[in-house]
Protein backbone atom coordinates (compact mmCIF):
# COMPACT_ATOMS: atom_id res chain seq x y z
CA UNK A 1 0.00 0.00 0.00
CA UNK A 2 1.59 3.01 -0.97
CA UNK A 3 2.49 5.86 1.81
CA UNK A 4 0.15 8.98 1.39
CA UNK A 5 -0.36 12.31 3.21
CA UNK A 6 -1.63 15.50 3.05
CA UNK A 7 0.53 18.38 2.49
CA UNK A 8 -0.66 21.26 4.23
CA UNK A 9 2.43 23.09 3.99
CA UNK A 10 5.23 22.85 0.68
CA UNK A 11 7.85 24.97 -0.12
CA UNK A 12 9.86 25.29 -3.03
CA UNK A 13 13.07 26.95 -2.88
CA UNK A 14 16.15 27.56 -5.25
CA UNK A 15 19.35 29.57 -3.88
CA UNK A 16 21.39 29.51 -7.18
CA UNK A 17 23.49 26.83 -5.57
CA UNK A 18 20.68 24.57 -4.93
CA UNK A 19 17.09 23.48 -4.72
CA UNK A 20 14.69 22.17 -2.49
CA UNK A 21 10.94 21.09 -2.66
CA UNK A 22 9.39 20.36 0.59
CA UNK A 23 6.14 18.96 1.46
CA UNK A 24 5.06 18.38 4.82
CA UNK A 25 1.02 17.35 6.64
CA UNK A 26 1.91 20.52 9.14
CA UNK A 27 3.72 23.49 8.90
CA UNK A 28 4.68 23.73 12.86
CA UNK A 29 4.81 20.08 13.67
CA UNK A 30 5.48 17.59 10.91
CA UNK A 31 4.62 14.10 11.42
CA UNK A 32 4.90 12.98 7.76
CA UNK A 33 7.26 15.14 5.36
CA UNK A 34 9.31 14.77 2.48
CA UNK A 35 11.88 16.88 1.53
CA UNK A 36 14.02 16.86 -1.99
CA UNK A 37 17.36 18.66 -2.45
CA UNK A 38 19.51 18.98 -5.25
CA UNK A 39 22.60 21.05 -5.71
CA UNK A 40 21.99 22.90 -9.60
CA UNK A 41 25.09 22.29 -10.97
CA UNK A 42 27.33 19.83 -8.49
CA UNK A 43 31.12 20.44 -8.71
CA UNK A 44 33.33 17.61 -8.98
CA UNK A 45 33.50 17.26 -5.63
CA UNK A 46 29.64 16.53 -5.40
CA UNK A 47 30.25 13.92 -7.91
CA UNK A 48 33.21 12.29 -6.19
CA UNK A 49 31.03 12.00 -3.05
CA UNK A 50 28.07 10.41 -5.02
CA UNK A 51 26.17 14.03 -4.18
CA UNK A 52 25.20 14.79 -8.08
CA UNK A 53 21.44 12.92 -7.65
CA UNK A 54 18.70 13.97 -5.55
CA UNK A 55 18.99 13.59 -1.71
CA UNK A 56 15.65 13.03 -0.15
CA UNK A 57 14.64 13.10 3.45
CA UNK A 58 11.24 11.28 4.44
CA UNK A 59 11.46 11.95 8.14
CA UNK A 60 9.23 9.17 9.57
CA UNK A 61 9.48 6.92 6.55
CA UNK A 62 13.06 6.29 7.64
CA UNK A 63 14.14 7.08 4.55
CA UNK A 64 17.35 9.67 3.53
CA UNK A 65 20.23 9.71 1.62
CA UNK A 66 21.31 10.28 -1.94
CA UNK A 67 20.34 7.95 -4.87
CA UNK A 68 17.11 6.32 -3.08
CA UNK A 69 14.75 8.52 -5.58
CA UNK A 70 13.48 6.72 -8.74
CA UNK A 71 11.29 9.37 -9.68
CA UNK A 72 8.77 11.81 -8.97
CA UNK A 73 5.98 12.75 -11.32
CA UNK A 74 2.70 14.92 -11.37
CA UNK A 75 -0.72 13.09 -10.22
CA UNK A 76 -4.56 14.28 -10.93
CA UNK A 77 -3.83 14.59 -6.58
CA UNK A 78 -0.90 16.07 -6.35
CA UNK A 79 3.11 14.36 -6.78
CA UNK A 80 3.99 10.82 -6.29
CA UNK A 81 7.19 10.21 -5.30
CA UNK A 82 8.73 6.16 -6.41
CA UNK A 83 11.81 5.30 -4.24
CA UNK A 84 14.31 3.11 -5.74
CA UNK A 85 13.20 -0.74 -4.94
CA UNK A 86 16.65 -1.40 -2.47
CA UNK A 87 15.48 1.44 -0.68
CA UNK A 88 12.06 0.64 -0.41
CA UNK A 89 12.70 -2.29 1.12
CA UNK A 90 15.42 -1.25 3.84
CA UNK A 91 13.11 0.80 4.89
CA UNK A 92 9.80 -1.87 4.96
CA UNK A 93 8.09 -0.01 2.81
CA UNK A 94 6.06 0.44 -0.23
CA UNK A 95 8.18 2.64 -3.38
CA UNK A 96 5.55 4.56 -3.85
CA UNK A 97 5.08 7.70 -2.18
CA UNK A 98 2.00 9.64 -2.71
CA UNK A 99 1.45 13.43 -1.67
CA UNK A 100 -1.76 15.25 -1.82
CA UNK A 101 -1.20 19.03 -2.71
CA UNK A 102 -3.80 21.00 -1.85
CA UNK A 103 -2.92 24.28 -3.66
CA UNK A 104 -1.26 23.58 -7.35
CA UNK A 105 1.12 26.37 -7.37
CA UNK A 106 4.22 25.50 -4.79
CA UNK A 107 5.83 29.29 -3.63
CA UNK A 108 3.87 30.49 -6.55
CA UNK A 109 5.54 27.83 -9.24
CA UNK A 110 3.03 24.99 -10.63
CA UNK A 111 3.98 21.59 -9.67
CA UNK A 112 4.99 20.43 -13.01
CA UNK A 113 7.70 23.26 -13.10
CA UNK A 114 8.78 22.71 -9.53
CA UNK A 115 9.22 18.68 -10.35
CA UNK A 116 10.62 19.09 -13.76
CA UNK A 117 14.35 19.78 -12.39
CA UNK A 118 14.56 16.97 -9.94
CA UNK A 119 13.31 14.45 -12.66
CA UNK A 120 15.79 15.44 -15.36
CA UNK A 121 18.29 15.56 -12.38
CA UNK A 122 17.35 11.61 -11.50
CA UNK A 123 18.03 11.04 -15.29
CA UNK A 124 21.28 12.94 -16.07
CA UNK A 125 22.42 11.03 -12.53
CA UNK A 126 21.24 7.51 -13.65
CA UNK A 127 22.81 8.37 -17.33
CA UNK A 128 26.33 9.55 -15.52
CA UNK A 129 26.48 6.36 -12.65
CA UNK A 130 25.98 4.03 -15.95
CA UNK A 131 28.73 5.00 -17.84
Amino acid sequence: MPNRFVANATSFTNDGYSTLLGFADDPINPINYVMLNMSNEPDGQDLKLGHGGVHIDGGALKIDGYDQVQDISEADFGVVITLAREAAQAAGIDPAIEIEVLDRLIDGIPIPTAIEGFRSRIRKWEALRAR
